[in-house]
C-alpha cells in the first residue's frame, strides 16, 4: 500500500442512496412527510446488467438518491440484511477526484472511469463486501442553478 501521507484528503459524506420497492411512494414519503425537496425529478436509467428509475431529494444538507431497481423483488428492508444502495463521498475539486482515482489505482482497488453526473463528475468502486461507494465532485459552475446545490449551500 501507498504511504498515508500520500492519501488525498477526504472531505466528508456527500450523499447516500437507497433501494426502494416503489419510487413514487418513497418520493411522497420523503417530500410530504419529511419535508425533502426534489433536486432531480424521476428519471430512468440502465446499464448492461439492469435498469432502474431514480430521483434525488435533499434533506437539509444531504442528498438522498432513491432507486427503484427492476430486479427488486418487493421485499421490505431488514436491518439484518444488506440494504444500502451506495455511499457517496465528496471530493472538493476535480483535481481531488482525480487524486482519489489515482490513490485507489495505486492500492489495487478496481473502479469505474470518471464520468459526467449532470452537476459534476463521479466514479464508483466497491468495498471488500461489494458495497458500492462513489466519489463525487460537484462542479460549482455546473450546479449553481441546481436545487441540490442551493440546499447544500444553505445548510453549509
Amino acid at each position: 500500500m501507498s504511504s498515508d501521507r500520500d492519501r488525498p484528503r477526504q472531505s466528508g459524506l456527500n450523499h447516500f442512496g437507497i433501494s426502494v420497492t416503489d419510487l413514487d411512494a418513497s418520493i411522497g414519503f420523503y417530500c410530504d412527510v419529511l419535508g425533502a425537496a426534489i433536486a432531480i425529478p424521476p428519471k430512468a436509467g440502465q446499464s448492461q446488467s439492469s435498469s432502474w428509475r431514480y430521483a434525488v431529494v435533499t434533506l437539509g444538507p444531504l442528498a438522498v438518491d432513491i432507486y427503484q431497481h427492476s430486479g427488486n423483488g418487493g421485499e421490505r428492508f431488514a436491518p439484518s440484511r444488506t440494504g444500502l444502495d451506495h455511499l457517496g463521498l465528496s471530493a472538493d475539486t476535480r483535481d481531488d477526484l482525480v487524486a482519489w482515482a489515482r490513490w485507489l489505482d495505486a492500492n489495487g482497488v478496481p473502479r469505474s472511469d470518471i464520468r459526467d453526473a449532470v452537476i459534476g463528475e463521479i466514479f464508483d468502486f466497491v468495498d471488500p463486501d461489494g458495497i458500492q461507494l462513489e466519489f463525487f465532485f460537484m462542479d460549482p459552475e455546473r450546479s449553481k442553478d441546481s436545487a441540490l446545490r442551493a440546499a447544500l449551500n444553505k445548510a453549509g
